[in-house]
C-alpha cells in the first residue's frame, strides 16, 4: 500500500512538468488556447509552482483575452507580489494596446537591457504599432526582430498583418497562408486570414477557415462572429443568428456582436432593432469605416436622413485623411529620413484624431 501510494505521488510530481513542457509546445506552435488548457493541469498537478501560471498569462496576452488576463495577473500579484515579472507582464499588455511611453525607442532598449524576453519585447510593440495603425514603425520593430531572431515563428504572421494594415491585401493573404502552411494550427494567423478573405469578397472561403479557428478554439468570439458575418453575406440568415444568439444573451455583449447583429437585423429588415444594435455598439468603441456606413444606412432606412448624411459627410473628411496617412507611411518606408513627409505623417495622425468620432 505505501508503495502504491508513493507510486502515485512520484507521477503526480513528474507528471507536472510533463504536462507543462505539451503547453510549451503548444504556446510556440501558436496554439494558445491548448497551452492554457494543458496549463490547467500542470497547475493541478503541481499547485506549488507559479511558472505554469507565468506561461498561462502570457498565452492569454497573446490572445488578447483581457479579462481573463487580468484574473490570472491578480493571483500572480497575490502569490508573488514583489516578483519582477508583474510589472513587465503589465507593460507589455499596455504595449501591445497602443500605449507607449513618450520614448517608445527608450522603452524598448530598456526591456530587452532587463532581460524581458526579446520575442515577447517585438511582439507587443509590432501590435502596439499596429494598433495605432502605424505601419511604418511596425516594420521597423519587424526588421530589427528578424536581425535578432531570424527563426522566430512570428515574423512572417506579423508581416502580413502590417500588409493587411497598408491595404496590401494579396501580398498580406501571401504571408498568411505561406506562415498556416508550416504552422496550421496558429489561431491569431487562422482568424487574421478569415478576416482577410472576408474583406477580399471570399465569404466561402472564409467561412472555412473561420470553421478550422473555432475547432482551435470553440469559444472565441472573433471566429463566431467572423463566421456569422460570413454566413450573412452568403444570405444564410438564420445559421448567422444561431452563431449569435449565445454572446448576445451575455449580460454585456461586446461590440463586435452588436455590430454584427445590428448589420444581420439591417439585412433581414428589422431596421428599428437595427438601429438600437449599432448605436449601442458604437457606444462601446470607437467606429470604425463600415460601422459608420452602416449606422448612417439604417439612419436614412429608419426615417433619420439628416443624422445619416452628418455621418458620411464625416466619413469622407476621415477617408481623405487616411489615404494621406497611407501614402505618407509608403513614403518614409521607401525614404526613412525625408523628414516632410515625417513632420506631414505627424500633423495628419494629429488630426485623424481631433475628427475621429
Amino acid at each position: 500500500m505505501v508503495i502504491v501510494v508513493l507510486v502515485g505521488i512520484v507521477g503526480e510530481l513528474l507528471s507536472g512538468p510533463f504536462i507543462g513542457w505539451f503547453a510549451q509546445r503548444a504556446a510556440s506552435q501558436g496554439r494558445l488556447t491548448h497551452a492554457v488548457q494543458w496549463l490547467s493541469w500542470s497547475q493541478r498537478l503541481a499547485p506549488w509552482s507559479l511558472n505554469s501560471h507565468w506561461l498561462a498569462a502570457r498565452c492569454l496576452r497573446r490572445r488578447g483575452d483581457h479579462g481573463a488576463w487580468t484574473t490570472r495577473v491578480e493571483q500572480l500579484a497575490a502569490a508573488s507580489p514583489k516578483d519582477p515579472r508583474l510589472a513587465q507582464e503589465r507593460e507589455l499588455m499596455r504595449i501591445q494596446s497602443g500605449q507607449f511611453d513618450r520614448d517608445a525607442e527608450g522603452q524598448l532598449k530598456r526591456l530587452l537591457m532587463a532581460n524581458v524576453n526579446a520575442d515577447d519585447v517585438a511582439e507587443a510593440f509590432v501590435r502596439g504599432y499596429l494598433v495605432r495603425q502605424n505601419s511604418f514603425q511596425a516594420d521597423e520593430v519587424l526588421a530589427a526582430w528578424t536581425t535578432l531572431h531570424p527563426q522566430a515563428v512570428d515574423i512572417t504572421y506579423y508581416r502580413g498583418a502590417a500588409s493587411q494594415m497598408r491595404g496590401d491585401l494579396d501580398q498580406a493573404r501571401t504571408a498568411f497562408l505561406t506562415f498556416l502552411a508550416v504552422y496550421p494550427h496558429h489561431e491569431l494567423a487562422r482568424e487574421s486570414v478569415s478576416e482577410l478573405l472576408l474583406e477580399l469578397h471570399q465569404p466561402r472561403v472564409a467561412l472555412h477557415h473561420f470553421k478550422l479557428a473555432l475547432r482551435e478554439n470553440s469559444q472565441s468570439l472573433r471566429a463566431r462572429v467572423g463566421a456569422a458575418q460570413s454566413l450573412r453575406q452568403l444570405g444564410k440568415w438564420n445559421a448567422a443568428e444561431q452563431l449569435l444568439r449565445e454572446p448576445l444573451s451575455r449580460p454585456n455583449p461586446a461590440h463586435a456582436v452588436l455590430r454584427e447583429a445590428g448589420l444581420l437585423a439591417m439585412e433581414t429588415g428589422n431596421y428599428e432593432l437595427a438601429e438600437t444594435r449599432l448605436v449601442a455598439a458604437a457606444k462601446l468603441q470607437v467606429r470604425s469605416r463600415d460601422d459608420r456606413l452602416a449606422t448612417a444606412t439604417v439612419f436614412a432606412l429608419h426615417g433619420h436622413s439628416r443624422d445619416g448624411r452628418q455621418m458620411l459627410d464625416q466619413q469622407s473628411q476621415l477617408d481623405s485623411l487616411n489615404k494621406r496617412r497611407r501614402d505618407l507611411q509608403v513614403t518614409l518606408i521607401l525614404e526613412p529620413t525625408h523628414a516632410t513627409a515625417r513632420r506631414e505623417l505627424e500633423s495628419v495622425a494629429a488630426e485623424l484624431r481631433r475628427i475621429s468620432p
